[in-house]
């Protein structure tokens, strides 16, 4: 019999710790109810009413960059892709600016030899070339832009060097659309 009491009475005391325990989550839960309103209005009866929602989400965005390439053996020349895809504000562009050109080095000493990128048609890249619009970047699939890279004075050897990227999420001074 003193075994039952003691079993009842650590019974009877689980269940008080639980009770106890339930209480404060639904005092919490109803506080939870009020999140994100900010202030109220009173409105008089037979009329209409109105609030304000609103949301705020910082741009996020990916630049898919080559990591290797590699020149053709004759042309000396290659082209490689850039993209962008993300969310990106209405009023944010991003701009990916290659170096204009780059070193390349031979592993056996000779010369270095520097190496240019440009836009497909051999001209030099503008700062238009490099920046990617919202309405762009947004789109499905987001955009991508192909540059070239050649070093016409390379000759036989084992060349290589860094070719380097400027990434920036920058701000138009007028909006845009594409949000």
């Amino acid at each position: 019999m003193k075994k039952l009491k003691q079993i009842s009475a650590t019974t009877l005391a689980a269940i008080s710790m639980a009770a106890t325990l339930v209480t404060p989550a639904f005092a919490e839960d109803a506080q939870t109810v009020q999140t994100g309103v900010t202030e109220t209005q009173e409105i008089s009866s037979a009329t209409t009413g109105e609030a304000t929602v609103t949301y705020t989400q910082d741009s996020t965005f990916t630049v898919s960059i080559p990591k290797k390439i590699t020149l053709d053996g004759t042309s000396k020349s290659a082209e490689y892709t850039v993209t962008v895809t993300g969310d990106v504000s209405g009023n944010e562009y991003v701009t990916v600016t290659p170096d204009s050109s780059f070193t390349l080095k031979d592993s056996h000493g000779k010369a270095d030899v520097t190496a240019s990128v440009t836009d497909t048609d051999g001209n030099g890249l503008e700062e238009s070339d490099c920046k990617f619009e919202a309405s762009d970047i947004n789109a499905e699939g987001g955009v991508s832009r192909t540059d070239a890279i050649k070093a016409a004075d390379l000759t036989a050897g084992d060349w290589s060097g860094q070719l380097s990227f400027a990434i920036a999420l920058n701000t138009n001074s007028t909006a845009t659309t594409g949000e």
